[in-house]
């Protein structure tokens, strides 16, 4: 990303949670990661990088910071964020409902911590913000 100033981000389904975990392996730079994880690389078209084409959702973005937490004490953590711009989106039309995405439908996976994982679409709920 340093070097393109561009990435892809792929929403990661339910359907494609195992080829999710195995593009995770610790694997040399040379290595194809869409092939190790039985995956299509679908070429960006505003960006010159891939997107998962078995996503239900991608974002083409151009990165606008790469940063390097810190820990309390200063020092370097061993870990950087990406932030970018999203110049493109791809969004299957079988998720879409009333014009927006339906979660149920897109049954998006989050990390919540150590090997916990949480399917976003198995108990969606409605919550609307109080006005001031």
């Amino acid at each position: 990303m340093r070097e393109t100033g561009v990435f892809t981000a792929s929403l990661v389904s339910r359907h494609l949670v195992d080829r999710m975990n195995a593009s995770s392996a610790p694997v040399d730079y040379a290595v194809n990661e869409f092939e190790l994880a039985g995956l299509t690389a679908r070429a960006g078209e505003v960006v010159d990088a891939p997107y998962v084409a078995e996503a239900l959702a991608a974002l083409e973005c151009r990165v606008t910071q790469i940063v390097q937490p810190q820990d309390i004490e200063g020092e370097a953590a061993d870990s950087w964020v990406v932030f970018g711009q999203v110049m493109g989106i791809h969004i299957d039309e079988s998720i879409i409902r009333d014009g927006r995405i339906d979660m149920g439908l897109a049954r998006p996976v989050a990390r919540m911590g150590y090997m916990d994982y949480a399917d976003g679409g198995a108990d969606v709920f409605q919550l609307a913000r109080p006005k001031a």
